[in-house]
């Protein structure tokens, strides 16, 4: 199922593929690559939060992305599909009527334009970045 992940630490927007619509047996597949996307080496996500985009489409991010400690590195906000500034990774898929996953009607290039990433300063600030992020040596 094609999807489109959000990444702040690479600064892009692009296609993911994620496992097809799942069965009962397959569900924890399509969990543990949903799991794996949003991971980053500065943070595993363990709980996911969700976040409608339309009628056709929802935003996946870490449930626990903004009160993490150490706090996330990298945030980002989408103009004109979601208000919030969110931390860490995102993951747009869509949904059919009856709520299952399937493939995103966005393209990449519906989300590029719109993606503005941001770096974490000390004291909590965020300043906006297109630099990929990069090991603290």
């Amino acid at each position: 199922m094609r999807a489109l992940l959000i990444d702040p630490f690479t600064c892009q927007v692009r296609d993911y593929e994620l496992p097809d619509a799942p069965t009962l047996g397959d569900a924890w597949e399509l969990m543990a690559e949903v799991y794996r996307a949003l991971s980053h080496e500065t943070a595993a996500v363990d709980s996911l939060d969700g976040v409608l985009l339309g009628a056709t489409d929802f935003l996946l991010v870490d449930g626990h992305g903004i009160v993490r400690d150490p706090p996330a590195q990298r945030w980002f906000r989408l103009e004109g599909l979601h208000y919030e500034t969110l931390a860490g990774k995102g993951l747009i898929v869509g949904r059919n009527p009856d709520s299952s996953e399937t493939d995103t009607t966005f393209a990449v290039e519906d989300v590029d334009y719109r993606a503005i990433f941001f770096n974490r300063l000390p004291g909590g600030l965020l300043a906006q970045t297109i630099t990929p992020w990069r090991p603290q040596l």
